[in-house]
């Protein structure tokens, strides 16, 4: 048979053996990695009558290695997608003319929907490195597509037919206590139990007075504890100060002369007197700066109630004077010595946030930026808000973003250098690490007919919900955080997911005795 002669589909049993496993694979690594983080906004990047459809140029750069990731990416995607229109009789020509395109396809979709996610960049050089990718895997199919298939599934039937129900549920239960004790250390890097006692709180500067910052403050508030969506909204859309029923640790009024503390319940007055303000370089800070204010000695009481809780919510009304050259500090828990707990700084138009645990301690990349949020005479009401493993921000009465610090962020640090744009992904990814594997073992399970029964199915559910449960309720307990109802449905839909993967091909068709699950 030559290459242009349909293939019969009875003439390649073993080509779609995993062809759906590999394609889904495939879409949902391209999806994730092309589309995240998944924040659209109409607004586009291109030039004023300029057509989205039409991409554009990339700004990214380039080069070799960018070249071989995006072939890469869609190499999976072509070998998949070859092996089942090569499975259903296509000649050829025509399966790889079909992967090809369809690999462009997908590919010009994504970079589409990249001009409308502000993070991303797009361009015609993917598409046409990406189709390549595709155009690649159907070679690779063709070379050795279907001998690595009947590999997969040779392996598969071994697997199955050694995977008893008791060697399942040990498996299981060994893996998910492992799962769960490796998660308790990640969970406690997300502690502020490295914060120093010897801190000082200063506004409009930091201990060292070197970091004048130009504006107006307003009021400043401070919370143990994460106040929730409801109230925080609330809070910074009323523009009024919280309420003493709110439990605020501290408030300051900043109209009066000097600063009214109306709350002091754990660290000391704030000082009259306004510290060095001195730049880097040995001049005096800017005439418009803000008169820089501390506390009388280090706030080490506030700093232990914070520990103690492993949470906080801070929020500052404040108005910038300038955009334009400026780094200040508009408030900060710091050394004289220049260490921070934390900080929130002015870089021109936009806000950086950042505050000390052990995940972000010799990071700074993992200061959390907010670009173009300010503008010069400009109030702005903005609430910070930790709960112990994620970080909440809300301005002027909505909430504007979150970003994960779980141990999601902490399992990612011991394989790359954790970045702030990727910190939401890594939860995506640490939950599917944990959970893939058991709704793996799962799906070979429930594709077996006994399973289906009354007395297993009633076990089957409960291990379906009970490990997502059960991780979710030791991390809420570490990370002093409320139960997440969001990350327990997003560990549920893992298993689920994991289920549906690994029966996408069908049952082996070795499964003829339907009792030999239940042999030990």
């Amino acid at each position: 048979m030559n290459q242009t002669q349909a293939v019969q589909p009875s003439a390649l049993p073993a080509t779609r053996a995993w062809s759906n496993r590999i394609l889904i694979a495939a879409l949902a690594g391209i999806l994730f990695l092309t589309l995240y983080p998944f924040e659209f906004s109409l607004h586009t990047k291109l030039a004023p009558g300029a057509s989205p459809f039409f991409l554009g140029k990339t700004d990214k750069g380039g080069g070799v290695l960018d070249v071989v990731l995006n072939i890469s990416l869609f190499m999976p995607f072509g070998f998949a997608l070859a092996a089942k229109l090569r499975g259903k009789g296509k000649s050829w020509p025509a399966a790889f003319f079909s992967t090809w395109i369809a690999g462009a396809a997908l590919s010009y979709c994504i970079e589409f929907l990249q001009i409308y996610i502000p993070a991303r960049d797009s361009g015609w050089e993917d598409v046409f490195t990406n189709s390549t990718g595709a155009a690649t895997g159907f070679l690779a199919f063709e070379l050795c597509g279907n001998a690595t298939s009947k590999l997969l599934s040779a392996w598969e039937q071994r697997a199955d037919a050694w995977l008893t129900l008791r060697r399942a549920a040990v498996i299981l239960f060994a893996y998910f206590a492992a799962c769960t004790l490796y998660s308790i250390p990640l969970q406690n890097q997300t502690h502020l139990g490295n914060w120093s006692p010897d801190c000082f709180l200063v506004f409009g500067n930091d201990a060292t007075g070197r970091h004048a910052w130009r504006g107006k403050l307003a009021r400043a508030e401070i919370w143990d504890r994460d106040l929730g969506t409801g109230l925080a909204e609330q809070l910074t859309r009323d523009k009024e100060p919280g309420s003493d029923a709110d439990g605020a640790l501290a408030k300051f009024d900043f109209s009066s002369v000097p600063p009214n503390q109306d709350t002091a319940k754990l660290f000391v007055p704030l000082s009259p007197e306004v510290i060095s303000a001195q730049q880097p370089n040995g001049t005096h800070a800017p005439r418009d700066a803000v008169p820089s204010i501390t506390s009388a000695q280090p706030v080490a009481n506030l700093i232990g109630e914070l520990q103690r809780t492993n949470q906080f919510s801070l929020r500052v009304v404040f108005e910038p004077a300038d955009i334009a050259d400026s780094d200040g500090r508009i408030v900060s828990i710091s050394e004289p010595s220049g260490l921070s707990d934390l900080y929130l700084r002015q870089e021109n138009a936009s806000l950086v946030f950042w505050f000390r645990n052990r995940i972000s301690i010799e990071r700074p990349a993992l200061a959390w930026t907010i670009s173009n949020l300010l503008a010069p005479g400009h109030s702005r009401d903005l609430l910070f808000s930790y709960d112990g493993s994620d970080l909440h921000l809300y301005v002027d009465g909505r909430k504007l973003q979150d970003r994960y610090l779980g141990p999601g962020a902490a399992f990612a640090e011991q394989f790359r250098r954790v970045k702030q744009s990727e910190l939401n992904g890594y939860k995506d990814i640490y939950y599917a690490v944990v959970f893939l594997p058991i709704g793996w073992l799962l799906g070979i399970a429930a594709g077996k007919t006994p399973w289906l029964r009354l007395p297993l199915l009633i076990p089957f559910s409960l291990s379906l919900l009970l490990g997502p449960l059960i991780l979710e309720c030791v991390l809420s307990r570490i990370s002093g955080r409320s139960f997440s109802v969001a990350n327990f449905t997003l560990s549920v839909g893992m298993v689920l997911a994991g289920i549906f993967w690994i029966n996408s091909d069908g049952l082996p068709a070795h499964r003829e005795d339907p009792g030999h699950y239940l042999r030990p």
